[in-house]
């Protein structure tokens, strides 16, 4: 089995590398900041992407332009333990991972699902909430989320997020131009 670590920078949660990201998108005009106050889509909801392959013009889009409920946005209640909750708006801007899915009526992790493999070896356990299927059960949500971000799997896919990110601003880092250049 392939060992292989991942090194990744210390960052604050909600920073704002990924609005900065969108603000430089050479394909798109509108930030991050922009899509909460789109009307509902589903071409921009993030449950389309879930179980696709994506392309790079998919991944920007989701990672910059992907539906963000607007305020006063009335979220579903879940009956957990005869309580009612319901995600919380403030949650997206306290994990800027986080997308809420209006098609799903649940929360995804934006970098696992854009990021997420096609195929899964048996000896790998298949990705679960936030990734293939919606985060519904809220009781607790914040904690789950904070746990979440701290798994492998996450801090891998955040590793591949800013990775896309360097590769996408300067283009000469990408693996499929240095090949084509040394032909």
């Amino acid at each position: 089995m392939d060992k292989f670590v991942v090194v990744q920078r210390k960052r604050k949660r909600g920073s704002s590398r990924e609005r900065d990201f969108c603000k430089r998108d050479r394909n798109d005009t509108s930030s991050c900041s922009e899509s909460a106050s789109q009307v509902f889509s589903s071409e921009n909801d993030i449950g389309s992407f879930v179980g696709v392959p994506l392309t790079d013009a998919d991944r920007r889009k989701v990672l910059c332009n992907c539906w963000s409920p607007p305020s006063g946005f009335s979220f579903p209640y879940v009956t957990v333990d005869a309580q009612n909750r319901s995600f919380q708006k403030k949650w997206l801007n306290e994990f800027t991972w986080l997308a809420y899915s209006n098609i799903y009526n649940g929360a995804f992790c934006k970098w696992c699902v854009v990021f997420a493999p096609q195929t899964v070896s048996r000896s790998t356990k298949p990705p679960g909430s936030l990734v293939s299927g919606p985060h519904c059960n809220y009781e607790k949500a914040k904690e789950h989320y904070i746990n979440d971000q701290n798994y492998h799997y996450h801090k891998l896919r955040a590793a591949m997020f800013d990775n896309f990110v360097q590769t996408d601003a300067d283009i000469s880092r990408d693996v499929r131009n240095a090949f084509n250049s040394s032909r």
